[in-house]
C-alpha cells in the first residue's frame, strides 16, 4: 500500500465523537463526620435531601436513605460544539448511610450518576429503544455540595461544628 493510499484509507474511517468517551462508572464514596447526635444529624440531612427530591425509600433505624431519580447536569462530561463544551445532562440519585460513631455521626453518600447517550454514537446494542441510560462516575461535587448543607444546617441548630470529609 502506497502511503497515499494508507492517508486515504485512514481519513475514511469513521471518527469518535469526543463526547462519547465516558468516563467508566465506579461509586465514589464521599464521607462527612459531623460533631453532632445522630438525631440531628438524621434530621438535616433528611431536610436538605427532602428539598431536592422525592424519597424511594428510608429507614431512619438503620440510617439508609434513597432518593428518586432528578434531572442535572455533569461536573465534567461535556457535548463539544465548535469550541464550546455544554455541559450534557444527566439524572442522578443520591444513596446515603447515617452512622453514629462514637461521638460523632457520619453521613457517606454516593451520588449515582448517568447520562442518555444514542446507541449509534455510542456504539451501544440495540435494546428496543434508540436512546439509553448509561451510568457515568460522579466528580464529588454534588456530594460535597451536599455535605456543606447538612453542615450548615446542623450549626444554625445550635451543634457545634467540628467536621471533616473524606473522599
Amino acid at each position: 500500500m502506497t502511503g497515499w493510499a494508507a492517508v486515504l484509507l485512514l481519513a475514511c474511517m469513521p471518527k469518535t465523537f469526543q463526547e462519547d468517551r465516558l468516563p467508566v462508572a465506579s461509586v465514589q464514596r464521599t464521607t462527612g463526620s459531623f460533631n453532632a447526635d445522630y438525631d440531628t444529624v438524621w434530621n438535616a440531612t433528611m431536610e436538605i435531601l427532602s428539598e431536592l427530591s422525592q424519597f424511594e425509600a428510608f429507614d431512619e433505624n438503620t440510617g439508609y436513605i434513597r432518593t428518586s431519580w432528578m434531572p442535572g447536569y455533569s461536573d465534567y462530561v461535556f457535548k463539544n460544539f465548535t469550541g464550546t463544551r455544554v455541559p450534557e445532562p444527566i439524572q442522578y440519585q443520591w444513596e446515603v448511610q447515617v452512622t453514629a460513631d462514637g461521638t460523632r455521626t457520619l453521613v457517606e453518600v454516593v451520588a449515582r450518576e448517568q447520562v442518555e447517550k444514542d446507541i449509534i454514537s455510542s456504539n451501544l446494542e440495540f435494546r428496543g429503544q434508540l436512546y439509553q441510560w448509561i451510568d457515568i462516575q460522579s466528580s464529588t461535587a454534588k456530594e460535597y455540595a451536599m455535605l456543606k448543607e447538612v453542615e450548615s444546617v446542623i450549626e444554625s441548630r445550635g451543634s457545634s461544628g467540628g467536621y471533616d470529609y473524606e473522599y
